[in-house]
């Protein structure tokens, strides 16, 4: 009763409604403190970021039956989003009919009401109460883009289709209240819920110790005794009340576009704080991936995952771009909305003995399978340590190559100009998606433009004629690991203000620092359920037109598929 009065006095809070109407085993549904506060957040744009198990999904779910029940902003109309419609029809019959049938006042808002319930109470549509319900997967973009909402929830937003994230915020533009609410638990780095994190203002859930008042976000490194298995005081040691109220702190608040939530599994009352040491000692990429994913709601970059701001900085030497005098050099474009072009100049090769292998300790560790003790062919190909020789490339020595020019531009005639400017011997293009036009540009400049599609499973690229121009057929993960390894190796040199390449400075850094650290390698299983190697990245644009540039090295240096084509 108490909570119905709250609600009734407060009509505007989710909480409170799911908190009044919403039953479990005929008692009030129970959340852990953190949840509320996001329930009750009327900010249009949320995120959160979470780890697996710890009920946000079931309060999205209390939030779209509140939507619906109370017609929320003059209509009620609430669409839910999963992955697959697959995924939402199975959602729905176990989450919201279940939801429905546990409480008899939600029973009676199911409308019409009985006998003639047919039609409306479906797996994708139900009317309750003032508002409607529409569950729909990620995949089925016409059936998204027939609903005008006040709510839409986007559930596992990190394994839906592309371009659901846009569809769903035009879905609200006729609202009078739009809410848009996004949560999933993290895979990629600064990809998905990743990236919109970090473009909120980052809240983080801060408890007091009881023992010796200090306020903290829970983290596996400062709270967890491991000897002890139990949530700890990062100051006295001694253990804190996760049921103890706390409060969420804006780490970035002038990031206030966007309200972004991190929830990791240490907040919630029935974590299995022993299962989650053992977890977290596993010693295989994959184990440690999914700790960090389902446990900390965060994401996990193993070891050699891709480009860091480290890793450029000690690339930068003392020249500027506009030194440049004339050196003949290579290209690479990576083809989208604009041409992202970098180029290369090649400075003095860093001599090695032709023909010899080194052993994989030459390789930086980083690069090291810790099953295997070797290296992946692309990076392993770089510093010249395993596999046959498949060309005469080999016995080259490696080049060393200075950045020249990074810049992104509107058409492919301003490309086109950078040829002589830079007396470009070799260009590689991204051959998709705008096929047509760079095949005109690479037929008017045989011999010079190549283009390159991902997409070679075998080890190696592939030279092959097509449109009667050379066209590579690209391994993409070794390509990726191949342009990675000559930066670390100190194989591509940066000019000093590197920070500042590429234009649309902000923080400090410029497009095209950003966009190099954007691609990273991941762990994840396949359609068999195989774990495998996969580099995964958005707003990488730069980062695939250094790729073009390394692969453009390879054919200047005569690099051949193993096939020999």
């Amino acid at each position: 009763m108490l909570w119905k009065e709250a609600a009734r006095r407060d009509p505007t809070s989710p909480h409170k409604w799911a908190m009044a109407h919403r039953l479990v085993a005929d008692r009030p549904f129970d959340y852990i403190p953190a949840i509320a506060a996001i329930l009750d957040d009327p900010h249009p744009f949320v995120v959160v970021k979470k780890s697996a198990q710890v009920g946000l999904t079931e309060a999205m779910v209390n939030l779209t039956l509140f939507t619906a029940d109370t017609g929320h902003a003059g209509r009620g109309n609430a669409l839910y989003v999963m992955p697959t419609q697959n995924q939402m029809d199975d959602f729905a019959q176990q989450r919201f009919d279940r939801a429905i049938q546990d409480s008899p006042e939600l029973r009676a808002r199911l409308q019409p009401e009985p006998p003639r319930r047919k039609g409306a109470d479906s797996k994708r549509l139900k009317h309750i109460g003032k508002g409607w319900l529409f569950m729909r997967g990620s995949e089925n973009r016409g059936q998204i883009a027939s609903v005008d909402a006040d709510l839409v929830v986007l559930d596992e937003f990190d394994q839906m289709a592309d371009g659901t994230l846009p569809l769903a915020q035009k879905r609200l533009s006729s609202s009078r209240q739009p809410l848009l609410r996004v949560i999933s638990t993290p895979r990629f780095p600064e990809t998905g819920i990743d990236a919109l994190y970090r473009e909120s203002d980052q809240r983080h859930y801060l408890l007091r110790c009881r023992h010796c008042d200090e306020e903290q976000p829970l983290t596996w490194a400062e709270n967890v005794d491991e000897a002890r298995a139990c949530r700890v005081c990062r100051r006295c040691r001694a253990p804190i009340d996760v049921g103890w109220p706390g409060r969420w702190s804006a780490q970035a608040p002038g990031n206030d576009r966007i309200h972004g939530y991190h929830l990791n599994r240490l907040y919630s009352r029935w974590a299995d704080i022993p299962a989650m040491v053992e977890a977290s000692r596993a010693v295989s990429a994959q184990a440690r991936q999914e700790f960090h994913n389902s446990d900390l709601g965060e994401v996990f970059s193993p070891p050699g995952s891709g480009l860091t701001m480290d890793i450029l900085d000690r690339a930068r030497a003392e020249y500027g771009v506009d030194e440049y005098r004339g050196a003949a050099c290579v290209m690479g474009v990576d083809v989208g909305s604009r041409f992202h072009v970098v180029v290369r100049g090649f400075s003095p090769p860093a001599r090695r003995a032709s023909g010899r292998r080194r052993s994989h300790a030459s390789v930086p560790e980083r690069y090291i399978d810790k099953d295997t003790g070797r290296a992946p062919l692309g990076i392993a190909s770089i510093y010249g340590v395993s596999g046959e020789r498949t060309s005469a490339a080999e016995d080259r020595p490696e080049p060393t190559s200075r950045l020249w020019y990074a810049n992104d531009l509107g058409s492919i005639a301003e490309v086109e100009a950078l040829l002589e400017r830079f007396r470009v011997t070799r260009c590689v293009v991204d051959m998709q998606p705008e096929t047509h036009l760079v095949v005109d540009f690479a037929r008017r400049h045989a011999g010079r433009v190549v283009l390159a599609r991902y997409g070679r499973q075998d080890p190696g690229h592939e030279s092959s004629t097509e449109y009667g121009v050379r066209v590579l057929k690209v391994n993409r993960n070794e390509a990726i690991e191949e342009s990675v390894a000559r930066f670390v190796a100190g194989m591509n040199e940066l000019p000093s203000d590197a920070r500042q390449l590429g234009g649309h400075v902000k923080d400090g850094l410029g497009e095209y620092y950003r966009e190099a650290v954007a691609l990273r390698r991941v762990i994840l299983p396949d359609a068999s359920g195989n774990w495998e190697s996969r580099w995964v990245g958005t707003s990488d644009h730069y980062a695939h037109a250094e790729v073009y540039a390394a692969l453009a090295m390879w054919t200047e240096r005569g690099g051949r598929s193993q096939a020999g084509a």
